[in-house]
């Protein structure tokens, strides 16, 4: 199961969305022990990796996607349009198109590995 999974049904738009948050305790302690520059280069592939997956019609959803650090073991990905939410989930008229789950997917894979992060320690 992927960490995000949407259903709808009908008309009415009714939204289940399961969150699978295995692992969770996990990121979360190596988070707490992260140097900031690993979280930093993590949110940097995370950006181009989410721009990489964007569906483009005009370009403007990959283009307003940013990766940038809220403190110092927390980095976020978002993009200033409104209809991201119904790029990445789907509505009932068009099928999910997702661009941040995959990219979650992939940034919690390599962030749980240690030989992935822990050469940029030494660095």
């Amino acid at each position: 199961m992927g960490i995000i999974r949407a259903l709808f049904r009908g008309e009415g738009m009714s939204i289940i969305v399961n969150v699978d948050v295995s692992g969770l305790n996990q990121i979360i302690a190596n988070c707490d022990s992260m140097p900031p520059v690993i979280i930093e280069e993590f949110t940097k592939l995370g950006e181009g990796y989410a721009k990489s997956m964007a569906p483009v019609d005009t370009g403007l959803l990959m283009n307003t996607l940013q990766g940038f650090m809220v403190s110092g073991n927390l980095g976020r990905i978002q993009s200033d349009v409104t209809y991201d939410i119904y790029q990445e989930l789907g509505t009932y008229k068009m099928a999910a198109q997702p661009f941040l789950a995959p990219t979650v997917e992939l940034l919690t894979g390599r962030f749980l590995s240690p030989q992935v992060w822990q050469p940029l320690i030494m660095v």
